[in-house]
């Protein structure tokens, strides 16, 4: 066997089109790989929740300061741990809260306080106490 015979036999073995081929499907393969771990990414990247989720799920749920526990009432913007608990004693020295306004009477909080948490509240109770009493004077 000369030279040439193994050259010749190493051309059989891969031909330009099956070498060509080849090729192709490796630099298929490898931006399958490159998309695959892109989609990856960003969809670990859209379960991550939204910066202002958390905000605007407090907002969705209104508060009733008149009946919310002090847990329920750190749910509020700037209220914390000491504020909720304020708000609580305060209902329970028998006095409750029929408009936003009522609040500023807890102590620490103020006008501005009370505005920033105004959206995230409600105050049914007080408008049941209202509609009850006004059937009574009938």
């Amino acid at each position: 066997m000369n030279t040439h015979d193994h050259r010749r036999r190493f051309d059989l073995l891969w031909t330009a089109r099956e070498t060509s081929t080849i090729l192709i499907l490796c630099v298929l393969a490898a931006a399958a790989l490159t998309v695959s771990a892109a989609l990856s990414q960003f969809q670990w990247i859209q379960s991550l929740p939204a910066p202002d989720e958390q905000a605007q799920s407090r907002i969705r749920e209104k508060i009733d300061p008149n009946t919310a526990s002090a847990a329920s009432l750190r749910r509020l913007h700037g209220i914390g741990p000491a504020y909720a608990q304020a708000i609580v004693d305060y209902r329970c020295g028998g006095k409750t809260f029929r408009t936003r306004a009522d609040l500023e009477q807890v102590r620490g909080l103020g006008p501005t306080r009370v505005a920033q948490i105004a959206e995230e509240l409600i105050f049914p109770a007080a408008t049941t106490q209202q509609a009850t009493s006004g059937r009574r004077e009938r």
